[in-house]
């Protein structure tokens, strides 16, 4: 896992200088201030601003440190679980999450599997939805942590934690946000070709959410004229927040009092967060404990949506709470 762009990001918010981070990281300057330029232009934000000498992060670079963080410390926490065992591993398996949500779960429930599993190896690949389904289909990846279409459940064997609805987002400023409301669960369904002259925040291509956009889009025939795109829910959010545009997120980010407004889409544009494998791959007890962690923490958790279980899950629940 490379985790040295993050290593980068942390150093200038940790040393508060591109001089002093440069010094810290062994590397130039000049190659340090390109790195950021570079990766504030592939965000579309700004994740610094100085104050005299002091280089401070702005409302999207705290939000982007702290996703960096949580990532060097998975891998630390990871390398030294591995590094620490005393006999060669017995079984190795290779896990897929995404670059933020998938990794935040990961470390939550790695040190209980160590705990039991002291002598397995689980290997992390960072990637897009896209990419890790092509995994699992391949066999690259044991299993997969992400979101699929509802439509898709059937091609994989998963053990299911919540469903979430996609919601248009709109500016309480903007004239069609007086048929909107920002709460109550309930949200009113609306033609988005209403939006025809707005800016739009849209998902990058390769997530579940983009896929289940560009679906729909296709379907009504709407070309939305798009300002930005990320993969990073919790920057497309500030984003929307900022009140740049209009755009899609979960209903678990669609919070009452944001100055906003939330509408429904006919039919829903619904995704399920799953822990899912190839049917046909029969689990090793490791491998389906690893499964019933995440089933578990999502149970204790309720914090990605509205929470169910699926068969399987509660075969993995009746298996290990059975014990």
């Amino acid at each position: 896992m490379n985790v040295r762009p993050y290593e980068y990001l942390v150093a200038i918010a940790d040393r508060g200088s591109l001089s002093g981070a440069a010094q810290a990281l062994g590397i130039s300057q000049p190659t340090l201030s390109s790195f950021l330029a570079g990766t504030e232009r592939q965000l579309g934000h700004t994740l610094f601003e100085r104050s005299g000498k002091t280089m401070i992060p702005t409302e999207a670079g705290q939000i982007y440190l702290t996703a960096c963080r949580g990532i060097i410390s998975t891998k630390r926490q990871t390398y030294q679980a591995i590094s620490s065992l005393n006999r060669q591993s017995r079984e190795t398996f290779t896990v897929g999450v995404t670059a933020y949500r998938g990794i935040q779960v990961f470390s939550q429930i790695f040190s209980e599997f160590y705990q039991r599993y002291p002598d397995i190896q689980v290997l992390l690949q960072e990637g897009y939805m896209d990419t890790m389904r092509e995994g699992v289909n391949n066999g690259s990846l044991t299993l997969a942590l992400g979101t699929l279409p509802e439509e898709d459940m059937d091609l994989y064997k998963t053990s299911t934690q919540s469903r979430d609805n996609l919601l248009l987002v709109v500016p309480s400023y903007h004239p069609l946000a007086a048929r909107g409301r920002d709460s109550g669960g309930v949200y009113p369904a609306i033609d988005i070709r209403l939006f025809a002259d707005t800016p739009f925040v849209i998902w990058g291509n390769g997530t579940t959410n983009r896929i289940l956009i560009d679906s729909m889009l296709q379907r009504i025939g709407f070309a939305p004229t798009v300002i930005y795109e990320n993969n990073n829910a919790l920057l497309i959010d500030s984003m929307l927040q900022k009140n740049v545009g209009v755009g899609f997120l979960p209903s678990s980010f669609c919070l009452p009092g944001q100055d906003r407004v939330y509408f429904s889409l006919n039919p829903p544009l619904r995704s399920i967060t799953v822990v899912f494998c190839r049917k046909d791959l029969e689990l090793t007890e490791a491998q389906r404990y690893f499964m019933y962690l995440i089933v578990r923490r999502q149970l204790i958790s309720n914090a990605l949506g509205a929470t169910y279980y699926n068969d399987f899950s509660k075969e993995l629940i009746r298996e290990f709470e059975g014990e």
